[in-house]
């Protein structure tokens, strides 16, 4: 299955919110195993996530990025950059890589407690059943 970064960055904190969680066997694996491909997809766009920060972000003398001040946890972009980041950035998200899906039944996600949103993140790995078709997932 063809799935960009984003979706699949957007995936991972849907599948952290059900990880936890009890399952039957079956669910348990073809979820696991979605994990695991998802997480060596994102090892790649992570890598060239740090490219862009190494090109656009700020870095103090000693060659650490900036944090900004504001918010904790953001770095500081070069400010005649901001513009090239955000389209590298917008880019990088909607590259398409192939993955291999396990999909899941609704039925097998029936113990399971998960919100709209997530189900919304994780909807490319639910297969909706021949009763479901006109249902909107």
């Amino acid at each position: 299955m063809k799935l960009t970064y984003l979706t699949l960055s957007n995936a991972t904190a849907a599948l952290n919110e059900i990880i936890p969680q009890q399952m039957n066997y079956r669910t348990s694996l073809k979820i696991s195993q979605n994990i695991k491909g998802i997480q060596a997809a994102l090892t790649d766009y992570q890598e060239e996530m740090n490219k862009l920060m190494d090109k656009y972000v700020r870095k103090d003398e000693n060659g650490n990025f900036i944090q900004t001040e504001d918010n904790p946890g953001f770095y500081e972009l070069i400010p005649e950059t901001i513009k090239d980041f955000n389209r590298d950035r917008n880019e990088l998200n909607q590259f398409e890589v192939e993955i291999n899906i396990y999909t899941i039944r609704p039925e097998e996600m029936e113990n399971i407690k998960i919100s709209p949103a997530a189900i919304t993140s994780i909807g490319f790995m639910i297969e909706a059943s021949d009763k479901e078709q006109g249902w909107p997932m």
